[in-house]
């Protein structure tokens, strides 16, 4: 009578009924129909178990694996790896290795998430060297800030370059009540320029059309830093000069300045 029940429960179950449904058929109390369903799941999850190895084994991959069986991937390589079939990939290259192939990955524009999958190695450590090697950032869509605080150039010939590509090819804005700055320029070495003197995130955007080059996106996004940068670079700027003026007045009405303890020397602002 037992295993004519269990084999009952275990058709209502293929048929994708719950608890509750097979209860009323059986016309039993809650809690024997979930022991019995307890039961049958088991014994289901262990023929799904061995038909995923068995077409691991037979050479279908992960993703064909998932739709014969009806599973997401999470619980398909839970399966996998607890069978041993599926091992975690170990970087291949260490040391000064390792090293010149994050340098050599960077230098072609790819993001840190990108290296730590192509060498297989953590992003904590690709991480770790681009910053010890004081290498850009790199980002498809602007997430982490290159520094918490920008540096400002001394120099007055890299402040008045600065202001000169935000005139020619930059933005300065207010987009949903909040500031923003960037640059956009195809020369790679200028986004890395900008990078190293000033900070910022540097990102490369996706073209939807075939160009015959590629673009670069600098941006600031943090409040603070954009006030910094446009009251110090307002007496060069030209064309955006206006543009500037409102977003420092947005700076200000935020409190985002301390006339008590100005972050620069004050002749960087006076016209």
């Amino acid at each position: 009578m037992a295993e004519e029940l269990k084999q009952r429960v275990y058709e209502l179950r293929i048929k994708g009924l719950t608890i509750s449904e097979i209860r009323k058929e059986l016309r039993c109390n809650m809690s024997k129909a979930a022991k019995l369903v307890r039961e049958v799941d088991a014994e289901l999850y262990k023929q799904k178990a061995d038909e995923i190895v068995k077409l691991y084994k037979e050479g279908y991959t992960i993703k064909e694996i998932c739709e014969k069986v009806g599973w997401g991937k999470h619980r398909v390589t839970r399966i996998l790896k607890a069978s041993g079939l599926l091992t975690r990939k170990r970087c291949q290259y260490e040391g000064e290795t390792l090293k010149q192939m994050v340098i050599k990955l960077n230098k072609e524009g790819y993001t840190i998430e990108e290296i730590a999958r192509i060498l297989r190695c953590r992003e904590t450590k690709v991480s770790k060297i681009v910053k010890e090697m004081g290498l850009p950032r790199w980002q498809r869509r602007g997430r982490n800030y290159l520094n918490d605080t920008i540096k400002i150039p001394s120099s007055e010939w890299k402040l008045g370059y600065i202001a000169g590509l935000l005139d020619g090819e930059g933005t300065i804005t207010i987009w949903r009540k909040q500031p923003y700055c960037s640059i956009t320029n195809t020369s790679k070495e200028v986004m890395e320029w900008l990078a190293n003197n000033l900070g910022g995130t540097i990102y490369k955007p996706k073209r939807r059309e075939k160009a015959t080059k590629d673009i670069y996106l600098w941006s600031l996004s943090r409040t603070k830093d954009i006030a910094k940068l446009l009251r110090i670079l307002l007496p060069y700027l030209i064309i955006k000069r206006r543009e500037a003026e409102k977003v420092i007045a947005l700076c200000e009405e935020k409190r985002v300045f301390d006339p008590n303890n100005p972050p620069y020397p004050i002749s960087y602002f006076k016209n």
